[in-house]
């Protein structure tokens, strides 16, 4: 690249982050002999960085990146011995095993998901333990990347009044 279209591409990337008078700065960032780009302190400040333990009620506070939610008092729309449970698909089958044999934990099914590098296991919980302290158990191991129950779901139509057949305008069926 040249210097010139490297000098472009430099302004428009500093014009679309909404930095209007960066143009001096990485002017004066381009050695004129070498071409080369030295790196200049940032011209506004990054956006504030949310707290670790925002967000919905139940989460355990373990750290950036980790997931770890348990039940809220009094929901109860959740199989009762069993929790799901994220990670990623670097750690081997057998240390996830050995994990939730120390825990009482059987496994019961799995899912690679390649597009988010993780594996989501769902394991039952055979030990007799809530639901909850499994979940607080599973956060003091850094390689598990997060847990939750294993939520039950329904239609809001079905606990409104029952499932009836829908039917359509049979007129937009009607081929001639």
């Amino acid at each position: 690249m040249t210097k010139p279209m490297l000098l472009c591409v430099l302004l428009a990337g500093a014009l679309a982050c909404g930095a209007q008078e960066a143009h001096a700065p990485i002017f004066g960032g381009i050695a004129a002999e070498l071409g080369d780009f030295v790196s200049l302190p940032p011209t506004s400040s990054p956006p504030p960085l949310r707290p670790v333990d925002a967000g919905p009620s139940g989460r355990l506070d373990v750290g950036p990146g980790r997931y770890f939610f348990i039940p809220p008092s009094g929901e109860n729309r959740f199989v009762k011995n069993h929790v799901m449970v994220h990670i990623h698909l670097t750690v081997e089958r057998e240390e996830v095993l050995r994990i939730a044999g120390l825990l009482g934990l059987s496994l019961i099914t799995s899912q690679e998901i390649g597009l988010l590098g993780k594996a989501v296991y769902q394991f039952q919980i055979s030990s007799g333990a809530s639901v909850a302290d499994v979940i607080r158990d599973l956060a003091s191991y850094p390689i598990i990347d997060g847990a939750m129950p294993d939520y039950l779901y329904a239609l809001s139509e079905d606990l409104a009044g029952g499932s009836r057949p829908r039917e359509g305008d049979k007129d937009q069926y009607v081929l001639e």
